[in-house]
């Protein structure tokens, strides 16, 4: 009786490497947010802040996950060690952007009549961040089970997706902007991420191909 044998491509592995240590990296972020030791934000500065680094971290992080998906995981593709690492620091890269306004941020406090809205503007990083996790996990759950991920899917090619859902996000900070701040700064920076999202918010990042084999 023929036994199935499955094979995972060599760079998956690295892949699935990344993905993990990328987890692990926000997770410490999000859940170790630094003291506030810093004077109090001026809106100015921030907002100006926020809309010279996150809009274009959001917008390098999804054109790499789409490369990821086509010119990496894609069936079919055999790419370099060097084309690897490209890939997985172009991801890298704009996380880590995130990650550092996300910190910055806390380091210093809202006004404390203004708090609210500091966590309003940090769930606004968060969500992604957190949906980016998710796809780590998945990544690392196929990896390490190949054979229940082809049981599970029903075949060797199982497809990876990702949705990128900050809508509800962006109008919480929005609404709050409008009712409180009430600066055109502060709308701007938030209705323009609220608009990249919503072009972003779901794309099919690719497929994960489990070479299959028989020994006889």
């Amino acid at each position: 009786m023929d036994t199935v044998t499955i094979t995972i491509p060599p760079h998956y592995s690295v892949v699935a490497e990344e993905c993990q240590r990328l987890n692990t990296r926000i997770q410490s972020f999000l859940t170790c947010r630094p003291q506030s030791r810093l004077p109090a934000w001026d809106y100015a500065e921030l907002m100006a802040e926020f809309n010279k680094r996150v809009p274009p971290a959001f917008e390098k992080m999804v054109t790499a996950l789409q490369m990821l998906g086509s010119e990496v995981l894609a069936p079919g593709m055999m790419p370099s060690e060097a084309e690897v690492d490209k890939a997985l620091i172009e991801l890298g890269q704009p996380i880590d952007t995130l990650l550092q306004f996300y910190d910055n941020l806390w380091q210093r406090h809202f006004p404390a009549h203004l708090n609210h809205g500091q966590h309003l503007l940090s769930a606004i990083i968060e969500k992604p961040l957190r949906d980016i996790q998710g796809l780590f996990v998945q990544v690392a759950a196929i990896l390490s089970d190949p054979e229940a991920s082809v049981k599970k899917y029903g075949g060797a090619v199982i497809p990876i997706t990702l949705e990128l859902r900050g809508e509800e996000e962006c109008r919480a900070f929005t609404d709050w902007a409008d009712g409180v701040v009430r600066t055109e700064l502060v709308r701007r920076t938030a209705s323009y991420l609220s608009a990249l999202m919503n072009v972003a918010a779901g794309f099919f990042l690719g497929l994960l191909l489990l070479g299959l084999g028989r020994d006889d």
